[in-house]
């Protein structure tokens, strides 16, 4: 098959995840297409993510996180493993596409027309799989052969939208867990093909729960393509009026958040 993933850059998760998906599909042709987090952001809403940011990761955690990233883009530019845990990818376009000789798309937006035209002409993807955060529109979702999933850190149809961790831990779950499904026009909306659900324990955070979902992740994201390449494509649909949609979280949330005695890292 060919397998296209669609992602924004991210260095502590979506490397990782995307070497052992190729790794443990040796006869699938990928590629890779990056994008920013949006597709267009003004000067006032970059200041407000900036700020919303202070808030959510604290200072300690944006000192922890910012620690990382430096590291890993000094091994990166090293070209060594990482001592603690023996990655050596750190980055979509730089790590995984050089590591495995993967054509590489860049777009400023995923539903740009030309931007999916040189997708059709080039790749001609049978699956898109995503870990994005922009909205796709129909000529994308339509674009592959057989059909684009998305990975989701929730048990669809709950906690569908943005920040599900966050959403499951201020509402003091006992679980979260990762849903691989079909992508159709609702957001988090589709069929489920793969899910599984991950215990929240006293101890965790925000930062170690994504990093157990996106650890189980790629195993599942197998078992799918798996069962798209064998033609079975019926599967339940997600209920979306009887599960529940968050947004971004406010300040107000995170404050409260941070009362209940919860951390993101």
């Amino acid at each position: 098959m060919n397998v296209l993933f669609i992602m924004n850059e991210d260095p502590f998760f979506k490397p990782v995840l995307l070497e052992h998906i190729i790794k443990s599909r040796p006869n699938d042709k990928f590629a890779i297409a990056v994008h920013p987090k949006t597709a267009k952001k003004n000067s006032k809403k970059k200041l407000s993510k900036i700020y919303n940011s202070l808030y959510f990761f604290g200072i300690k955690g944006i000192i922890i996180l910012g620690t990382k990233f430096i590291l890993f883009k000094v091994f990166e530019q090293l070209g060594i493993k990482n001592p603690f845990d023996g990655r050596d990818v750190y980055s979509l376009k730089k790590g995984v596409a050089k590591k495995f000789f993967l054509p590489v798309f860049l777009t400023k937006n995923v539903n740009d027309p030309e931007f999916l035209e040189r997708l059709r002409r080039e790749f001609s993807p049978d699956v898109i799989i995503s870990s994005s955060s922009q909205i796709w529109g129909k000529e994308l979702l339509n674009l592959p052969n057989i059909c684009c999933i998305n990975r989701h850190s929730a048990l669809l149809p709950k906690y569908r939208g943005l920040e599900p961790v966050f959403w499951a831990m201020i509402n003091e779950e006992n679980e979260i867990g990762v849903t691989i499904h079909k992508m159709c026009y609702k957001i988090d909306g589709g069929e489920i093909i793969e899910q599984q659900s991950i215990p929240i324990n006293n101890d965790d955070t925000i930062f170690s729960l994504y990093q157990k979902a996106f650890c189980i992740a790629p195993y599942l994201i197998v078992k799918a393509l798996e069962t798209l390449e064998a033609g079975r494509i019926n599967f339940p649909p997600i209920d979306t009026k009887s599960g529940s949609y968050f947004s971004s979280p406010s300040i107000k949330d995170i404050i409260r958040f941070r009362k209940l005695g919860k951390h993101f890292i």
